[in-house]
């Protein structure tokens, strides 16, 4: 433009007109410049366009371009509102304010205002033109790159905050079996200690990372634009990585995955914030401690899984890199399977060891009790998702739909402990028919 200004008047006096679309029309990413440029185009072509035919028409008439203002300002935002014209209104009353109602300001003749008019049309629509052929075309994964960083960021927060969290109960716990183990009645003053401990761990876990939020909130808002890019560049060999393809597949797990923290987080806290179930009753506690002993390892452990899985998923997204981590003793599909494998046998063995006794002693039959089951459960629908979604994103297999997973071993539990109650209460049935 500073070039051509030196070899042409007109350029230089109407060339501010093709910077204009550089502020108004410039998109962020390739994905909104296609989702948007041919409403853009549209727009701005047949608004200037209806600026000359007014020039021509009424080039002094002030009143008349006061009455058409009126009219064409109103009518572009009324249509506007159709969802299938929508941006091109709003591009069509602007083009023609800036074509036709500045070019009528200055005293000049019929011939002067139709040529200034007209350059206007020319260097409008051509700085239109030349704006989205560049926002469109020299960074064409823009939105899809964005959605795999805040991704990446997203799983990353959520892994990190997990584990910690994870490891905080798993201490927690672990550490007040030992002490009621060895003083399984409490004075007024440990239980004050306890309290304020509890707070205190409280206040500074009291809520997930609101940018885990924030970044679903962005997600949502790229992803029409990243599905823009993808299916405009996505045939083109590397304009759009395999990557965000999968990302963008993606989306809606990464979203699941976020509910189902939220889901694991609140349950978890309050799992380390709750007082032990069985203060009063040394037998019961006796039990119930050397029970879930080993399940507060399998805990850390998936933890430990946890924050690696997220650290590798991290390094896929941001790096492409895949990182086969089949048969390492940290994968989180080993782990959870190792979980559930122990938290059926405990529950089993626990039930088993009670009910010998004839009844459930009412210290187990509590709250807390329920809350750790409801933890231990929101941690293997949490890890189903998790894993599900490490699979897809590390190319890696996933158990199919018909091998035991961990909301399918319980239920299957269920049932086989269902089905045989209900053997036992038909033969006793028979046996006093007899």
């Amino acid at each position: 433009m500073v070039i051509g200004t030196a070899y042409s008047n007109n350029v230089a006096f109407h060339g501010f007109w093709s910077v204009i679309p550089t502020f108004v029309c410039f998109m962020p990413t390739a994905g909104a410049t296609l989702v948007k440029g041919n409403y853009r185009i549209i727009g701005t072509f047949l608004g200037a366009c209806m600026a000359i035919v007014c020039v021509a028409i009424n080039p002094h008439n002030k009143p008349a371009w006061f009455c058409e203002l009126l009219l064409l300002m109103f009518s572009a935002k009324l249509v506007s509102l159709y969802e299938p014209i929508w941006y091109a209104g709003w591009m069509y009353s602007l083009t023609w304010h800036i074509v036709g109602f500045s070019s009528v300001h200055a005293p000049l003749s019929d011939d002067t205002m139709m040529k200034q008019a007209a350059w206007r049309f020319i260097f409008t629509f051509g700085g239109t033109l030349a704006t989205t052929f560049f926002s469109a075309c020299f960074f064409p994964d823009m939105a899809s790159r964005k959605l795999r960083r805040i991704s990446a960021d997203t799983l990353v927060e959520i892994s990190k905050k997990l584990s910690k969290s994870l490891d905080d109960m798993a201490r927690t716990k672990s550490a007040a079996s030992e002490s009621i183990g060895r003083r399984w009645m409490v004075t007024d003053a440990s239980s004050s200690s306890s309290s304020s401990e509890s707070s205190s761990l409280y206040s500074e876990e009291v809520v997930l990372n609101l940018g885990i939020f924030k970044n679903v909130t962005t997600m949502h808002s790229l992803a029409a634009d990243a599905k823009s890019e993808v299916v405009v560049y996505g045939k083109i060999p590397h304009a759009v990585s395999r990557v965000s393809k999968t990302v963008l597949r993606e989306k809606e797990s990464i979203v699941q995955v976020v509910k189902y923290s939220v889901s694991l987080y609140n349950s978890v806290l309050v799992t380390s914030l709750a007082s032990h179930p069985i203060l009063g009753d040394s037998d019961s506690f006796n039990q119930f401690s050397r029970f879930l002993r080993p399940m507060w390892k399998k805990v850390s452990q998936f933890s430990e899984a946890l924050r690696v899985s997220g650290g590798r998923m991290n390094d896929r997204l941001i790096g492409g890199a895949v990182d086969d981590g089949q048969g390492m003793p940290d994968d989180i599909h080993v782990t959870i399977q190792q979980f559930i494998d122990n938290f059926l046998d405990i529950r089993k063995r626990f039930l088993t060891t009670v009910l010998e006794k004839g009844e459930i002693p009412a210290s187990l039959r509590t709250e807390q009790c329920f809350q750790l089951y409801h933890t231990f459960y929101a941690l293997g629908k949490f890890a189903e998702k998790w894993n599900a979604l490490e699979g897809s994103l590390l190319a890696r297999q996933v158990p199919p739909s018909g091998e035991s997973t961990t909301l399918a071993a319980i239920e299957a539990a269920e049932k086989e402990k269902a089905e045989g109650s209900k053997d036992n209460h038909t033969e006793s049935e028979q046996t006093s028919d007899y």
